[in-house]
């Protein structure tokens, strides 16, 4: 065997085994409290704990992240994520290795006060459970009615429930933002 033969062979023992120098444990997993990652569903694990549904995830080699409802004790492991929406009542988790950055995280705002972040927290979760079940929009006809009737908090009431209805809708923030601004 030559020594060409011999470097190619030492290159295709070595590429074949980086899937399992890559699986040597350092896969975790990094949860949310009451938030979803909608869609990419991979398959449904159904009356498990939380951490049952985290072992299937690190266990699927396909699995990227899931969503566990806390109530039904469904795991919805996902072969891939994107953006994290609020689910009250839901875990959503996502697998992270060991030496990859973790871009999708938000830095700690740690020149704003603790308060202020509590109160944005709470806010939230009064917006969300004021949606009682309402469109999008319906909240955003309620809003303008309101807005043409000077009354701009209920704008500011109803855009917010139209954006706990359908945070995507990225127009919804502007007119919430000015509506706020109006107030």
């Amino acid at each position: 065997m030559s020594a060409l033969h011999r470097i190619l062979l030492l290159i295709g023992v070595l590429v074949m085994s980086m899937p399992a120098i890559a699986q040597d444990g350092s896969r975790r997993i990094e949860t949310t409290e009451n938030a979803d990652y909608f869609g990419f569903d991979l398959r449904t694990v159904r009356d498990i704990g939380l951490d049952q549904c985290e072992t299937a995830c690190l266990d699927d080699q396909q699995c990227k992240a899931f969503t566990y409802n806390v109530k039904a004790g469904w795991c919805f492991l996902k072969s891939d994520y994107n953006t994290i929406n609020p689910f009250v009542g839901a875990v959503a988790g996502r697998v992270v290795s060991g030496g990859e950055p973790d871009l999708g995280a938000a830095p700690d705002l740690t020149f704003v006060p603790a308060s202020l972040l509590d109160e944005a927290r709470a806010y939230r979760e009064r917006t969300v459970a004021r949606t009682a079940g309402g469109s999008a929009d319906q909240y955003i006809q309620l809003a303008k009615s309101a807005g043409a009737q000077g009354d701009m908090e209920g704008l500011v009431r109803f855009y917010a429930m139209a954006i706990a209805s359908a945070p995507a809708r990225s127009p919804l923030w502007t007119e919430l933002s000015r509506g706020a601004l109006a107030y």
